[in-house]
């Protein structure tokens, strides 16, 4: 298999990756140019393979790094991490490993087997397709439980926003959310910060430029 331009091909380069903030945000911020794409009917839809449909192994191991390190800031070591379903899932899992947290089951979907127990269900719009409604249960969530959401992507935060208001409804304390990236001109970081609730997103993307580029939020 042939590796894109500009991945990783050796353990001494990701070592360099690794190093500091600084070279892993902006590393991140150059993978995510390389196969960002809009979609041609909405330009503010965008994918991104390399990040969430075929994750490379180099920028899941840098992703996961540059998270689980800002949260570890924050983490006082008795949270639950829970991944937003789908992609979100399988990044939770490795910042929990990361942090060696414990993770707690969610998905998609009404149907929920019999095992388990203390079922928070939250509904939200779609983002993909507003006139449907996404259900995601969210398995063992107790009263005075402290969870850290992960998700892959945060566009509006509608969801993100919904997720934490029910959390809090229960009784749980939502200590800090982090996304893979965000569509920071869509307003969903804003609507996480009005909770007064710490966000993570490495990358992030500020406006699409008149020719359709991506202009990147720089690191600070």
């Amino acid at each position: 298999m042939t590796q894109p331009e500009g991945l990783i091909k050796s353990n001494e380069e990701l070592e360099s990756v690794l190093g500091t903030q600084e070279s892993r945000i902006n590393w991140l911020n150059d993978q995510f140019l390389l196969t960002a794409r809009s979609h041609p009917d909405n330009q503010s839809y965008i994918t991104v393979e390399s990040f969430n449909l075929k994750m490379d192994p180099a920028i899941r191991r840098v992703m996961v790094a540059e998270i689980s390190h800002q949260l570890s800031e924050i983490s006082t070591g008795d949270e639950v991490v829970y991944g937003i379903p789908a992609a979100g899932k399988e990044i939770g899992a490795l910042v929990a490993d990361a942090l060696y947290l414990p993770t707690h089951i969610a998905r998609k979907g009404s149907n929920i087997p019999g095992s388990w127990k203390n079922v928070l269900t939250v509904e939200s719009p779609s983002y993909t397709t507003p006139s449907k409604i996404d259900t995601i249960q969210f398995g063992f969530a107790e009263e005075e439980m402290k969870a850290i959401l992960v998700d892959d992507a945060l566009a509006t935060g509608n969801t993100t926003r919904a997720c934490i208001e029910a959390f809090r409804k229960l009784g749980v304390e939502v200590v800090a959310v982090a996304a893979m990236f965000a569509k920071g001109f869509e307003g969903g970081i804003d609507r996480i910060k009005e909770l007064e609730i710490p966000i993570i997103v490495p990358v992030v993307v500020e406006r699409i430029g008149e020719n359709g580029q991506f202009v990147m939020k720089e690191f600070e």
